[in-house]
């Protein structure tokens, strides 16, 4: 006869035998796709005997019926390491095991899409395991991380990469079929590896019957409430930086009341080509290009004169660290032409578009503080808002 004591010795040395040592980690397993149950395995003659067999994890092209015929084509075996287990006597069954297993986080995404499954035998369920580590709560990040770029204009480059990862870890999943469920600030963390974050999805959770789309739909409007809290954390450290906060703004403005079924499948592309993520060289193609181009038509014209009032305060009153007086000098020398009118919403439009074409002819009269400055730099000191009325106007 067994005792108690016996008993429990027994599973702590079954424990002691698998369980390697723990590091942070994101697990989730789950079966058919689903992402909130936990995996049970039977143990059958020793704990290390299913050490052993459960060391590979496989990614598979395959469907089910290939799997069941033992096939092994498009296969990519990785290595796994067991984590822990934890091990418990099922009255009449013998013993349980609940595993979690690490695997390499620096997988490229999916694409085409991978069904994620350990291969066992024809009638065991398909099984879905991620494993992520990582360092702590993102929210703990941006409470110490800058936010704002130059001038403290949101984004900062960190925070726009930041952002673009969530988008696209939505996007991974939109494709891979599934959804998250639970999309907030809360359930996101991130791991630091040298200079680099890499931002991880965690909190999965069912939307029972409600359809992927639906599901995926609230997960982009919870994207949206996930940037206006970045916004209200900015704004509550430093008042009166609301035009410094306009990009984040309208970007979670945009997705937190999205409801169009029919662009999930497009509006990715869309998002990250929103102005929040455009740096120096997307916004000097904008200002050379793309704006000489719309100058030409009288229905964008119409559209700027609207948004653009200057009738209190004129534009050019400020200086844009000297840009004004440089431009207005070099329209008289190389076009003979009039100085800029401040009350005009076009020629301010036509001020900044000329200012980015000719820079280097114009560069030597700029600076900031007794500082060299850039024609880029002074239109996102004086006018931050400037880029997405414009864009908008075009869109």
């Amino acid at each position: 006869m067994v005792t108690e004591g016996e008993k429990g010795r027994e599973l702590g040395r079954r424990r002691r035998r698998l369980q390697a040592p723990r590091s942070r980690r994101l697990v989730h397993w789950g079966f058919a796709g689903s992402l909130d149950r936990r995996l049970r395995v039977p143990l059958h003659e020793s704990v290390s005997a299913l050490c052993v067999c459960t060391e590979l994890l496989v990614l598979s092209h395959m469907d089910k019926s290939d799997l069941n015929k033992g096939g092994n084509k498009d296969e990519t075996v990785l290595p796994v390491q067991i984590t822990r287990v934890d091990v418990k006597e099922v009255k009449n069954s013998g013993y349980m095991a609940r595993l979690t297993l690490k695997k390499p986080s620096n997988m490229p995404p999916s694409s085409p899409s991978l069904d994620p499954r350990i291969i066992g035998e024809a009638k065991t369920p398909t099984l879905a395991v991620f494993v992520e580590p990582y360092t702590a709560h993102l929210a703990a990040l941006l409470h110490t991380m800058k936010l704002g770029g130059k001038y403290n204009v949101l984004p900062s480059a960190d925070l726009a990469d930041i952002v673009r990862q969530i988008v696209e870890g939505w996007e991974e999943l939109r494709v891979n079929g599934m959804y998250h469920g639970d999309m907030c600030l809360q359930n996101l963390y991130y791991c630091r590896t040298n200079e680099t974050i890499v931002v991880k999805l965690a909190g999965f959770k069912s939307k029972g019957s409600v359809s992927t789309e639906a599901a995926l739909l609230k997960d982009l409007n919870g994207i949206g409430r996930i940037l206006k809290s970045i916004s209200s954390l900015v704004k509550e450290n430093t008042p009166g930086q609301e035009p410094r906060c306009i990009l984040i703004d309208n970007l979670a403005m945009n997705l937190e009341h999205f409801v169009d079924f029919a662009q999930l499948g497009t509006i990715k592309d869309k998002i990250l080509d929103h102005v929040f993520f455009w740096f120096l060289e997307r916004r000097r193609k904008f200002f050379t290009y793309e704006i000489p181009k719309a100058l030409e038509d009288d229905a964008f014209c119409d559209k700027v004169r609207h948004r653009l009032r200057y009738d209190r305060v004129p534009w050019d009153t400020k200086q844009h660290h000297g840009l004004v007086l440089s431009m207005n000098k070099y329209r008289r020398k190389k076009r003979n032409l009039p100085a800029y009118v401040g009350t005009d919403a076009i020629h301010n439009v036509h001020f900044v578009s000329g200012a980015y074409t000719h820079e280097e002819e114009i560069l030597c009269d700029l600076s900031f503080n007794g500082m060299p400055s850039t024609v880029d730099d002074a239109v996102l000191y004086d006018q931050p808002t400037l880029c997405l009325d414009l864009y908008e106007c075009i869109m």
